[in-house]
């Protein structure tokens, strides 16, 4: 969907409009309009005029970011453009030769949101109401260099029936944003300043919030495996689990305490049920600085999509080209259970209050669901194939056990550093063959040519600089690293990339 352009214009003209009419020319003293004597107020306020954010009209703000970057893979595959990640970051089966593409969303996703924060005293006139607000978010995240609204499914899709083939393929993942037009954040609901806010409908995971306020490279697409797989990062298992429909979210600060917790009801195309629970702290005294969180969340029916392959398609009566223009997806369901618990410590009791080191550790377990799906439609209305949803690939269940460690280091008020290593191992389980209950074994093999089942791990390290150029614009560039090994490069050609990227990046 064609939408990003339409987004752009509106978001661009309204911070063309904010500018200052002195500065920018407009009427002058007679009534007239007057031109601005030159170009450079107008361009000057656009880049470098109020904070992003600051776009508040009667308690609503219009706020957003737009990513434009240059990513060359040593071992990738070509986008297409509705992945919104931008390229393919991570070393997987469909890694091939070099890539090199002018992109988006490197640094951080592309989106244009509105939200609310009106006090209700005012809203209605009561004093009775003091202290209450009404709160709200609505997020439409884009793809700018194809002008695409973000629908990493239809990346999926796409690749129908070439699943025997993967060099084969075009860059494409499983995702949270699959061409929902409010893809990001939608809920609304109140906020007590004792009491803490309760809202309703589209939120990040609560580990997908926690884990961008731990990860040095947070929210960075290039340079982030949190912020590139959900499956790790936020999503506990299933990638589109990183953000929650049909939710219920209740969040509060105690003194030096978090806390928060959530729910997600069953259906609105997204698996089944779920919930989840979140309790930070920031320590006082003498170990003021460091600040410690802890999340657990449990998924019934989560739903992790893939491409038909070239059997399915001929199920549904159809060539290959026809089938990639069909909005129906294979699947495999389980129920996942991930806890976390991370770190961070800021030096500022040293000195150095521009750096600080982070990291933790996460827990995954995948095991097979006790029911099956009550509706085979996915998010963004994706349908899932009857005759290939599995739901007993676990015949063991299987678990990822995850660290990361990095940190930041403020260089100087402008200029700021980041750097993380994350690693994973996987278990060795017993899985089936297809969607049939055949007990299928590690091979005992190693590298590329271990079974999928067997025990392996997976490395990705990155390191980034950011300019602050003005207010609004930063540039940055940076390298990320990744490397499978044995049941994690299962069937893999290469086993490992290089991803330089580089661009800039306009947030108001």
């Amino acid at each position: 969907m064609r939408l990003s352009v339409i987004v752009s214009a509106i978001a661009f003209g309204g911070l063309a409009a904010s500018a200052n009419a002195a500065d920018l020319g407009g009427a002058n003293a007679y009534g007239a309009y007057s031109s601005p004597s030159s170009p450079a107020p107008l361009i000057a306020n656009f880049f470098d005029g109020a904070a992003p954010g600051s776009m508040t009209v009667a308690g609503i703000t219009v706020y957003g970011a737009v990513d434009y970057s240059a990513v060359y893979n040593s071992h990738g595959a070509t986008p297409t453009g509705t992945l919104y990640q931008g390229s393919l970051y991570q070393i997987s089966k469909i890694s091939g030769g070099p890539q090199f593409n002018a992109t988006n969303n490197a640094m951080s996703q592309s989106f244009v949101g509105v939200k609310a924060n009106e006090k209700l005293s005012d809203l209605f006139g009561v004093d009775s109401l003091t202290g209450w607000s009404f709160i709200s978010d609505a997020q439409i995240g884009f793809d700018p260099a194809w002008g695409d609204i973000a629908d990493v499914c239809r990346t999926l899709r796409m690749n129908n029936g070439l699943g025997a083939f993967p060099l084969e393929q075009t860059a494409n993942l499983d995702g949270s944003r699959c061409g929902q037009i409010f893809n990001g954040a939608l809920y609304g609901g109140i906020k007590n300043n004792d009491l803490g806010q309760l809202t309703y409908g589209r939120h990040n995971s609560l580990l997908n919030d926690a884990l961008g306020a731990y990860d040095p490279e947070a929210g960075s697409y290039a340079f982030s495996l949190f912020a590139f797989s959900g499956t790790v990062g936020g999503g506990g298992g299933a990638t589109e689990d990183a953000r929650w429909n049909n939710s219920i979210r209740y969040a509060n600060t105690i003194g030096m305490f978090r806390v928060a917790g959530m729910y997600r009801f069953e259906g609105m195309e997204q698996g089944g049920d779920a919930y989840s629970g979140n309790i930070g702290v920031d320590l006082p005294g003498g170990l003021k600085g460091l600040s410690i969180d802890g999340v657990y969340a449990h998924f019934n029916n989560a739903i992790a999509a893939s491409n038909l392959s070239a059997g399915d398609c001929a199920a549904l009566a159809t060539s290959i080209a026809a089938c990639q223009r069909l909005d129906i997806l294979s699947a495999t369901v389980s129920d996942n259970d991930v806890w976390s618990i991370m770190a961070k410590y800021n030096f500022g009791h040293f000195g150095f209050d521009n750096v600080t080191a982070m990291g933790g550790y996460e827990h995954i377990n995948f095991s097979n669901p006790d029911g099956q799906l009550n509706n085979l439609t996915t998010i963004g209305g994706y349908q899932l194939f009857a005759g290939d949803v599995n739901y007993n690939k676990y015949l063991s269940d299987k678990q990822l056990d995850l660290f990361w460690f990095g940190g930041k280091w403020a260089i100087t008020p402008k200029l700021t550093a980041a750097a993380a290593w994350y690693h994973y191992d996987q278990n060795t389980f017993v899985t089936n063959s297809g969607t049939s209950t055949t007990a299928s074994h590690c091979n005992g093999k190693s590298g590329t040519a271990a079974s999928g089942n067997c025990a392996g791990s997976f490395d990705w390290v990155s390191a980034s600089l950011d300019y602050q150029w003005t207010k609004r614009l930063d540039v940055y560039a940076g390298v990320s690293y990744s490397q499978a090994d044995d049941g994690l490069a299962s069937g893999f050609t290469y086993t490992n990339t290089w991803n330089p990227a580089f661009g800039a990046r306009f947030r108001f």
